[in-house]
């Protein structure tokens, strides 16, 4: 019945090289939440959000949450959030519409959080991840994501577990080095200019910065 009511709307359709310039990323807004369903149940199955669960996000201190819109069309295509606790950024959700998952939407919202995270200089981003979804880790990876643990039947629908993945200091010349590296050649493939909204469409490439001074003390140990 759920799906039911939030049917999923056919997507427009994309070109890799030109999709940057139909596609808008902004805040989630309360209003958004019967738009981000549709997406939501065919991604995260029988325990998925829903409207409220989205709406308490948004009024949430400590989140940054955003949405993947189709400019021409007004469509939702995606949606991703952020915690910002202290120094440290977590990744809570991130899903793209499954009509448009081979086009690199999901990247793209990564890439977001990811410049959000370093404008704002956290230290590092963590995330969970299921087992089994080798794609999303991949992904992950490519980042400098590393598995530091794991979550025991984390996710409620099917008992599996959750890999907890977090990156090297985000600020490390090696990381930076790697995120350069890794955003240029994605930026190559989607027509080599960010969409609107993107927190890196108005800034150069990242530059390593130091650790807050009890942290680089505590490394150094």
């Amino acid at each position: 019945m759920t799906a039911e009511k939030y049917p999923l709307p056919t997507p427009p359709e994309l070109k890799r090289e030109t999709m940057m310039q139909e596609l808008l990323i902004r805040p989630m807004q309360k209003a958004d939440a019967p738009f981000l369903l549709p997406i939501e149940i065919p991604s995260f199955g029988r325990f998925h959000w829903n409207e409220d669960s989205f709406r308490n996000e948004v009024s949430n201190q400590v989140a940054n949450y955003f949405v993947l819109i189709h400019k021409p069309t007004g469509q939702f295509l995606g949606y991703a959030g952020v915690w910002f606790v202290v120094d440290e950024g977590h990744i809570t959700t991130l899903a793209t519409h499954p009509g448009v998952r081979s086009m690199g939407l999901g990247e793209l919202l990564v890439t977001h959080l990811y410049g959000l995270a370093y404008q704002a200089q956290m230290l590092l981003l963590t995330l969970e991840v299921r087992c089994s979804n080798f794609l999303a880790q991949n992904l992950y990876y490519k980042y400098g994501f590393h598995m530091v643990g794991t979550r025991p039947r984390y996710y409620q629908d099917t008992q599996e577990d959750a890999l907890l993945l977090t990156t090297p200091l985000l600020g490390d010349l090696r990381q930076v080095d790697l995120i350069n590296s890794v955003l240029a050649d994605f930026l190559e493939r989607a027509g080599g200019e960010w969409c609107d909204g993107h927190s890196l469409k108005d800034a150069p490439a990242l530059t390593p910065f130091a650790p807050p001074l009890n942290q680089a003390m505590e490394a150094s140990k």
